[in-house]
């Protein structure tokens, strides 16, 4: 998920100065998509957030689902808003969209996350678009023009979210948890060496401890709030493992001695295969060793056993 989002994320200074010269300058809009785009938002400016929230989620969601198979041979792709507009999209595809929509009206990035959920009605993963607003967070869908806030959506249990600058694990079992202040894996991270300093003493601390071998039968008991650090989200099994491979070998300083787990979660074309190491006791220890790896370009996030 996170290299999907990390090239879209990339493109899209870039597709802000091309709408922007655009604006000005009718004869520079060099992408039938770019006309269009710009109509929609000058309609959306002088409404008032609710009605721009509206409208924006009713533009996009004209656009026709397609499945990233058919549309670009592969079982999963997330479009930058320049690629939705040419070639349409499925979920994640409308919630970026709207994500870069709304920005462009003056929506703050702290204000938004794409969220990736699983929807326990469908048996499916699933991408919305959550917009936060004083006292609740409201929920853009590409399946209903109908803005809802995220109590009405219970049956979606939150995996992980996005925006420009933050990537934050799921708190709880539905959305109703998504309060702000979940940041895990965009700590702020100034120097590689105090972070891993960091992680080692929280490390040292808080790793729950293989139990011993007894001469009794009875197994060690599992502490109840156990938590990993997940590493990859894979369509392709094989890659969680290579991945392990490569990253115990290159960081054995923050790896040594936690133990993989891959985990098979999802159904149908929505299968991802997660890599996960662990187990460590407490939320800490899993955001000191998660910065750490982010502060050596390693994507990860924190989850609870």
């Amino acid at each position: 998920m996170a290299p999907q989002w990390n090239r879209v994320r990339d493109r899209l200074p870039e597709l802000s100065e091309a709408l922007t010269a655009c604006a000005a300058d009718r004869a520079r809009c060099t992408e039938p998509w770019m006309d269009a785009w710009l109509q929609a938002r000058e309609a959306a400016a002088g409404l008032d957030r609710d009605g721009q929230l509206q409208a924006v989620n009713r533009f996009f969601n004209r656009k026709p689902y397609k499945t990233d198979r058919a549309t670009y041979r592969t079982s999963e792709y997330w479009a930058a808003p320049d690629e939705f507009m040419a070639y349409s999209g499925d979920c994640e595809d409308y919630a970026i969209a709207k994500f870069f929509a709304l920005r462009g009206l003056g929506f703050a990035n702290q204000e938004l996350r794409i969220a990736v959920v699983y929807d326990k009605l469908r048996r499916i993963g699933h991408a919305v678009l959550a917009v936060y607003v004083e006292g609740d967070i409201l929920i853009l869908n590409n399946q209903t023009d109908t803005i809802a806030s995220h109590t009405r959506y219970d049956n979606f249990v939150p995996w992980y979210l996005v925006n420009e600058t933050a990537l934050w694990a799921s708190a709880g079992p539905t959305l109703s948890s998504l309060i702000p202040g979940l940041a895990v894996a965009a700590a702020d991270v100034e120097a590689d060496r105090p972070v891993a300093k960091r992680w080692r003493q929280a490390q040292a601390q808080s790793r729950i401890p293989t139990p011993a071998a007894t001469p009794t039968a009875t197994p060690a008991a599992t502490p109840l709030a156990a938590f990993r650090v997940q590493l990859g989200a894979f369509r392709i099994a094989e890659n969680a493992p290579a991945l392990w491979r490569r990253l115990s070998m290159t960081q054995p300083d923050l790896l040594g001695g936690l133990r993989q787990r891959i985990q098979r979660t999802g159904r149908g074309e929505r299968v991802f295969h997660l890599l996960q190491v662990g187990p460590l006791t407490d939320t800490e220890a899993a955001k000191a060793l998660c910065a750490a790896l982010a502060a050596r370009g390693v994507d990860c996030l924190v989850v609870k056993s």
